[in-house]
């Protein structure tokens, strides 16, 4: 790459690291709408591996997300596209998938753990940290949390498609932009 020619792809560890955690992020968004919806009954076999699925996803997402901010930040990124308002508002939807990516794992954790128990992915309990007793529940919490954190799904859910469209038609606009800037670079 010539030294004055701007980068037009991110690179390859972030690349892998987006799609990894957009597949785990939709993928546990899709399992808590059908539950929080009720379109599956949380206490149905299905809805129990459903909740696992979920519960997986999100988890396995966190140390991929402090890994992805880190290298973010560390690294040599692509120039935005578009007019400054475009890439105002790509600045502010990118802030609040990561803050609501990291804050719904938290809160459904520690929803489990005001309710008193912990997460649960297929028989695995992740630790407690001792802040739950046999019996011992706080139930204010546990709803509060429980309303943040559907709230707050919905709410990334919206960002996600509104990300996923704003890729789509910078693509169209732009056919060397857009989503291929998060695809692997032509080879020459």
């Amino acid at each position: 790459m010539d030294v004055t020619t701007p980068q037009q792809h991110y690179p390859s560890l972030m690349r892998w690291l987006h799609w990894t955690i957009a597949c785990l992020i939709i993928t546990a968004l899709i399992c808590g709408l059908l539950l929080g919806y009720g379109l599956v009954q949380g206490d149905s076999p299905a809805g129990g591996v459903l909740m696992s699925i979920h519960v997986g996803c999100a988890m396995a997402s966190l140390p991929l997300w402090i890994i992805r901010l880190t290298l973010r930040h560390r690294s040599k990124l692509p120039e935005g596209v578009g007019p400054g308002w475009q890439q105002s508002i790509a600045r502010v939807s990118h802030l609040l998938l990561y803050v609501l990516t990291l804050a719904l794992p938290l809160t459904g954790y520690g929803m489990d753990i005001a309710y008193g128990g912990a997460p649960t992915v297929f028989g695995f309990r992740f630790p407690d940290f001792g802040l739950t007793a046999p019996g011992v529940q706080n139930e204010p919490l546990g709803e509060a949390l429980w309303f943040f954190h559907s709230n707050a799904g919905q709410g990334l859910a919206l960002v996600v498609l509104l990300h996923v469209l704003a890729a789509i038609w910078n693509t169209i606009k732009d056919p060397a932009g857009g989503i291929r800037r998060m695809l692997s670079p032509p080879r020459h």
